[in-house]
């Protein structure tokens, strides 16, 4: 994925701080393989070259890393590999031999010890990519594909080994989460190929970063992974770029006058960096799919996911100066269309964006737009725009859009007026509100009520409650300047999770989710089981089972969400977020997910859809900061909910259900023995 999209009304903007904290620290991790131990000893058809550029990408990177940001990451000693066990450096630089399996899984565990909760650790990886294929020891139904894409350290492919010492995606998201866990902010960027069919034409010049799927055991013990300190109450935030998509050849080639040979996704990733080292990474990678895949190579795709709205900077992984989203807007002379955003990412038609670009300048709520234009039509995966007014200069043909103005056209919200709000001493208060209301078109007062807005008489204080009293969001004093935007801003959270839960559930029998703390055979994850199974009691901090199963005749690409009692929307499935690649009928996907970590909540959401979905739109944070996630039965099901009352949501178009499908599944958390909250 290259862009990142929007689904959240624009009813205000808060400032956030431009970069990591002052006292963060970045660490990282260089590997480049050229030459392979075993290369020239492979079985007839088992063959791979070793590689020219791979090396040059490592030190280019951090060169460029160096340059752009002052990182001050150290030099590797000429023909010497670090030594092991001790963090002596902030980069730990792996080439050629120096690139075991055992050195870079031990690299990245040692970073990882070393970091803190705040720190940033950057993992770049050049070299052979290919697949594990028939795995017997690894996770089943890990991913979609049914495989495993792997990176091959300087060891890899032993013909005498019975076990392979490819390093597997499973066993870096591992270790990646691990750091997650703790606060550390990941940046992994891979230039290899995350294929291994070898059969696509290369220019005379460029060879590609591929090596043949394996078949075999595999051992996914992680090298000296060791014990690593607790988790941290804040959790990390991760960025991937890859070279290619998962069946895609990342290629090398010559990137100057003096024929010095790299990797086309790193010399473009470089150029970027340099170019604008304050971008975003969409910005970034915007650049890099313009270089690569528009420049020369159109059968190679850099791919993207994560925190795209934010950026590097001097301090780690900063933060964008806005809370929005940033749509992909694309300009082609005749008109303006949002290529990959429609219904299904819950845009609709009569909603008003400001259109800039760069995606840094759509974050900043002080940038001034080029243009502003209306969204006019919508379908399933693409919105047509139409300009407000023609704008003084020529558009550029890339756009990114921040949506100012979100009209919701589902049923507003009942909204109760509950203590002094209705007293005539209250007049004034009630009026503001009344205007916030009729602004954002997100509520009604009336009955019966799905909210209930409420006033303490001593300070002033409001807070909206569902419908048994439970809070559900705090607005503060209803005289402070921000409290219509607080109001504004909980109410379209309400509503964003009512536009999710309340579509319609589309075609039957597409899909199945299972949820269990108990091990789920994927053939028992079935419509039957489905139904029976809708509504799941769960430990608190347990491990839980999730089975997602594609029981249609053709491929889907399939995410989970997960709804908090605090109106929170995460992403579970794919794993660290973005798309996976389309699941085949009665193929299922198996994954561990934990209650109370991130990403966890109260009602899990299964899609799938006919189109690759990029989940970063359906996300928000939460209406009640500091809630448990886990604290499930709150106010996603006593409160807000059209489901609730009965209504049927108009905002999603009648012909959903030719490209959406959607199940789900409402969990409860046990808070002792034969107690439930």
């Amino acid at each position: 994925m290259i862009r990142a999209r929007l689904l959240a009304a624009g009813l205000a903007l808060a400032t956030l701080a431009c970069a990591a904290p002052a006292h963060a620290e970045v660490r990282a991790v260089f590997v480049g393989i050229d030459t392979y131990k075993y290369s020239a000893v492979q079985e007839p058809g088992d063959e791979f070259s070793n590689l020219q550029g791979a090396v040059n990408d490592a030190v280019r990177m951090k060169a460029t890393l160096n340059k752009a940001y002052q990182y001050g990451f150290e030099d590797a000693p000429s023909g010497t590999c670090p030594p092991a066990g001790v963090p002596q450096q902030r980069a730990i630089t792996l080439l050629n031999q120096c690139a075991t399996r055992h050195a870079i899984l031990s690299a990245i565990a040692l970073q990882t010890k070393a970091a803190h909760a705040g720190d940033t650790l950057i993992l770049y990886l050049a070299g052979h990519g290919g697949r594990l294929l028939d795995m017997d020891s690894d996770q089943p139904g890990s991913q979609p594909s049914g495989r495993n894409s792997t990176f091959l350290p300087y060891d890899a492919r032993n013909p005498g080994d019975v076990a392979q010492a490819d390093i597997l995606d499973i066993e870096l998201g591992d270790l990646i989460d691990a750091a997650l866990a703790r606060g550390i902010d990941i940046v992994t960027i891979e230039d290899s190929c995350n294929s291994g069919t070898g059969t696509r034409d290369l220019g005379p010049d460029e060879r590609n970063r591929s090596a043949p799927d394996v078949r075999g055991h595999h051992d996914v013990q992680l090298a000296d992974r060791g014990s690593l300190p607790g988790p941290a109450v804040v959790r990390g935030r991760a960025v991937a770029l890859a070279a290619s998509e998962d069946d895609e050849e990342s290629l090398e080639g010559p990137y100057d006058e003096r024929n010095r040979v790299g990797g086309v996704f790193t010399t473009a990733l470089v150029a970027a960096i340099a170019q604008q080292p304050g971008g975003t990474f969409i910005d970034l990678m915007t650049a890099v799919r313009n270089q690569v895949t528009l420049g020369g190579h159109p059968d190679q795709h850099p791919q993207a996911e994560g925190e795209m709205s934010a950026g590097l900077t001097p301090a780690g992984l900063g933060t964008p100066a806005g809370t929005a989203h940033v749509i992909d807007a694309t300009s082609d002379g005749t008109g303006l269309t949002l290529p990959t955003d429609g219904a299904a990412s819950g845009m609709t038609a009569g909603s008003q964006l400001a259109l800039y670009a760069t995606a840094r300048a759509a974050l900043d709520p002080a940038a001034m737009p080029l243009a502003t234009a209306t969204i006019r039509t919508v379908q399933p995966y693409r919105s047509v725009l139409a300009l407000d007014a023609q704008p003084a200069r020529p558009l550029p043909p890339q756009l990114y859009a921040r949506e100012t103005q979100h009209v919701f056209t589902r049923p507003q919200i009942a909204l109760r007026l509950d203590g002094r709000l209705e007293t005539l001493a209250a007049a004034a208060d009630r009026a503001r509100i009344e205007k916030v209301l009729s602004q954002g078109g997100l509520a009604r007062i009336g009955e019966p009520a799905q909210v209930v807005l409420a006033v303490q008489p001593s300070d002033g204080v409001a807070s909206l409650l569902d419908r048994t009293g439970g809070l559900v969001a705090p607005l503060g004093r209803t005289t402070a300047p921000d409290f219509a935007t607080r109001l504004g801003a909980a109410l379209a959270k309400l509503a964003r999770v009512d536009d999710l839960i309340t579509r319609p559930t589309g075609r039957p029998g597409t899909i199945a989710l299972c949820l269990s703390q108990h091990d789920i055979d994927p053939a028992d994850c079935s419509p039957a089981k489905q139904q029976a199974s809708t509504r799941v009691t769960l430990a608190p901090s347990t491990p839980a089972h999730l089975v997602l199963v594609n029981l249609d005749t053709v491929p889907h690409f399939l995410a989970v969400l997960a709804i908090g009692a605090d109106n929170s929307i995460r992403v579970v499935v794919p794993r660290r977020g973005g798309h996976d690649i389309a699941l085949a009928q009665n193929n299922p996907l198996a994954q561990t997910i934990r209650l109370g970590a991130g990403g966890t909540g109260c009602r899990y959401l299964a899609i799938a859809s006919d189109h690759p979905l990029d989940t970063a739109a359906l996300v928000q944070d939460g209406t009640l900061p500091g809630a448990d996630p886990a604290a499930c039965g709150g106010s996603v099901e006593r409160g807000a909910s059209l489901r609730a009352t009965g209504a049927a949501d108009a905002a999603t178009p009648s012909a959903a259900g030719d490209f959406w499908a959607m199940i789900a599944v409402d969990v409860r958390v046990a808070t002792t023995k034969g107690q439930q909250r």
